[in-house]
C-alpha cells in the first residue's frame, strides 16, 4: 500500500548509482529496493521513448532488485510470479 508514497530513488551519476544500488540490494530493505525499482523503471521508460537502450548495468541492477523484493513476496503471499504482479498492480492502483 505504501509503493506510491515512495518516491524514485534515481542518482544521475553512473558511478554513484552503481555503488548506491549496490548497497540496497545488499541490505534487502524493502523501502529502498521498491525506491531504486521505480527510479530505474522510469528511466527505462524515458529511453524507450527516445527509442533507447537502458544501460546494461542498470537492466541488471533492476533484474537483480526485482528477484529479491519479489521472491520475498511470492514466499510470503504464496503467489506465482505472474499474480504478484497482478496483486502489486491492483494495489497500486486502488
Amino acid at each position: 500500500d505504501l509503493i506510491p508514497h515512495i518516491p524514485p530513488n534515481w542518482i544521475p551519476n553512473e558511478y554513484e548509482r552503481k555503488s548506491a544500488y549496490g548497497k540496497i540490494l545488499a541490505s534487502g530493505d524493502h523501502k529502498e529496493l521498491i525506491a531504486m525499482i521505480k527510479a530505474l523503471y522510469f528511466r527505462k521508460k524515458e529511453r524507450e521513448a527516445a527509442k533507447k537502450r537502458m544501460g546494461m548495468t542498470d537492466e541488471r541492477l533492476m533484474k537483480e532488485a526485482e528477484q529479491r523484493l519479489y521472491g520475498e513476496w511470492q514466499y510470503v503471499l504464496n503467489l506465482s510470479r505472474e499474480e504478484l504482479t497482478a496483486y502489486i498492480s491492483a494495489r497500486i492502483h486502488t
